[in-house]
């Protein structure tokens, strides 16, 4: 997402590309001839909300990325939010940290206040959700079903399925 956020403005969606942790680019023809061109997609139609959202406000997307690995945490091969008390208490934590960022004495003296903030970060979740439960996990499943875990496989179709 990262990668799609600094250049999904570019007018050549050929050109478009994204970087994963690891250092290793993907173009958009590649993940094209790998199948996955909506993933591509998805991936530059979410990263230009996440810009807008952010606003030049790297918290706040670190933030937007924490929602993420919420909501789909493939090193633990499980899906984290199976029961109330783990959704009561990921969301808990997450409001205050989306309080104590947007109440910080750094936010106040730069004048990055927003009151809207919190509500249209909230809102993003949703987007980013949806983009990785009916884009990114049905692909996923779909390309590399037969070199995944069983345990992969049901994380992802309960994704899909919530």
């Amino acid at each position: 997402f990262s990668a799609a956020c600094q250049n999904a403005d570019e007018p050549d969606p050929s050109l478009r590309s994204f970087q994963l942790d690891s250092g290793h680019r993907f173009s958009a023809r590649c993940l094209t001839r790998l199948g996955l061109a909506n993933v591509a997609d998805a991936l530059a139609n979410c990263g230009r909300q996440l810009r807008q959202l952010m606003n030049g406000d790297c918290a706040a997307f670190a933030g937007l990325v924490t929602i993420l690995l919420v909501y789909f945490c493939p090193e633990e091969e499980s899906l984290p939010l199976c029961s109330p008390g783990e959704v009561y208490k990921q969301h808990h934590n997450y409001i205050e940290m989306l309080k104590s960022h947007c109440c910080s004495q750094s936010a106040q003296s730069s004048g990055n206040r927003d009151s809207t903030f919190l509500s249209r970060v909230l809102q993003q979740k949703s987007v980013i959700r949806t983009v990785t439960r009916d884009v990114l996990a049905p692909s996923l499943i779909a390309r590399l079903g037969s070199r995944l875990s069983p345990r992969v496989i049901d994380m992802c179709s309960r994704l899909i399925r919530s």
